[in-house]
């Protein structure tokens, strides 16, 4: 039972990480176009080491801003593009030895970037039916150094063996199992109901951990353990579903780095109102986990309309989970109205986001029709209480995490 899609040649995966394979990653750092690229390699090295070549480079792209060590992995664009990223990857890890575990079974490691996390932490078993990930996987830990190298150990095991027995395990499936990225998770390799059912039975695992799609349907999760949603730089990057002793409550919304984190059960039902002085602006995982009602309760604030995903207060909400912004206009959702605002105060470009609001922010922004000159406007297209509006914000005093735009900068979000 495989995980992490296609296998890698083994040749190849002994190419990549040779001295040669190694130097020519080097190399490759920068260069564009990619169709260009390809026809250089095919020149330098035969079909299979240039397409492997050309993969490394796009999966070391695809993980820069996520993994500072993106420029020395050994991980192809798919296995990247799956990756949650280091933040993400610690914070999992730092989850796992702060509940006592010490080691654990690593269920389809791929090329081991989570597996760097871990054994950092603890001392792990990490298995993967192909021989050429492993390779690749082994050399992405020989570069953190003997120390935490040592602490993994790597097997070529198929997960459905009967032998593996683990007491603590964690599987990051495969989403594209069949070629295309899918968020249900039977459709995964391996899949949940197996993992849940087989291995989590065989010794019976004390605890586990299953990285998800975040698109999951919640609903065939429903007492299956606790659900964590994990946001980094205000993305969603993981939905983990904890088992065993290793699950705590029901659902979790955590932001490592920043110190934010809420538990609870869905529901609740959040008064709604006017606006405040402020807006406040949920964390997208926040929203996903179906909390934010039961946290807006706990901060005492407001929603704009019942049922929203925006929030009003009168004070400036302070923690990582809310985006506090100060409201500046309120304006009729009309473009032309919000145009002769803007040049009224010598803002000449935009950032917008929506919530709520059946309109597409790159059309209204077409709409309305502005010059480029002058400040940057952060409006947000919404409805209230009164009905659809458009808000003028800046940043809330104190706010680290919405920093001043640099100059130039434009952004359309829904």
């Amino acid at each position: 039972m495989n995980a992490r899609g296609p296998d890698f040649d083994l040749e190849v995966a002994r190419f990549l990480v040779s001295p040669e394979g190694v130097a020519a990653g080097v190399e490759l750092a920068g260069r564009e176009p990619e169709r260009a690229l390809l026809e250089d390699l095919r020149r330098r090295f035969d079909a299979p080491r240039a397409s492997a070549l050309l993969d490394r480079e796009r999966g070391r792209r695809s993980l820069e801003g996520k993994d500072p060590d993106a420029r020395t992995l050994h991980a192809g664009y798919l296995a990247a593009q799956q990756s949650s990223g280091a933040v993400a990857a610690a914070h999992r890890a730092r989850r796992f030895a702060e509940a006592g575990v010490s080691r654990l079974t690593e269920i389809g490691c791929g090329v081991g970037l989570d597996t760097r996390a871990l054994a950092r932490r603890l001392r792990v078993l990490a298995v993967d039916l192909d021989p050429g990930r492993l390779v690749l996987a082994r050399a992405n830990l020989a570069a953190l150094g003997p120390e935490i190298a040592d602490a993994a150990l790597f097997a070529r095991v198929d997960a459905a063996s009967t032998a593996l027995r683990p007491d603590v395990f964690y599987a990051d499936p495969d989403r594209r199992a069949d070629g295309r990225r899918s968020p249900d998770p039977e459709r995964a390799s391996p899949p949940l109901s197996f993992l849940l059912e087989d291995l989590a039975g065989r010794a019976p695992a004390r605890g586990f951990a299953i990285k998800l799609s975040p698109l999951t349907p919640l609903e065939s999760l429903r007492g299956r353990g606790e659900l964590e949603f994990v946001s980094v730089g205000r993305e969603l990057r993981e939905l983990v579903l904890w088992g065993g002793e290793l699950a705590r409550v029901e659902r979790r919304v955590s932001i490592p780095g920043e110190g934010g984190e809420f538990v609870g059960e869905p529901g609740g039902r959040a008064p709604d109102g006017p606006l405040g002085a402020f807006l406040l602006d949920p964390d997208p995982a926040l929203g996903r986990s179906g909390l934010l009602e039961r946290f807006v309760l706990a901060c005492g604030a407001r929603l704009l309309v019942p049922g929203g995903s925006y929030a009003t207060a009168d004070e400036p909400v302070g923690t990582p989970l809310f985006r506090a912004e100060a409201i500046r206009g309120v304006f009729p959702a009309k473009p032309a109205a919000v145009r002769k605002e803007l040049r009224a105060r010598g803002l000449g470009r935009v950032r917008i986001s929506r919530r709520d609001f059946a309109v597409d922010p790159v059309a209204y922004e077409r709409q309305l029709r502005l010059d480029g000159r002058g400040g940057i406007a952060r409006l947000h297209l919404t409805r209230t209480v009164e009905g659809p509006r458009v808000l003028l914000t800046e940043p809330a005093p104190g706010d680290n995490a919405n920093p001043p735009e640099p100059p130039g900068s434009s952004e359309v979000s829904r």
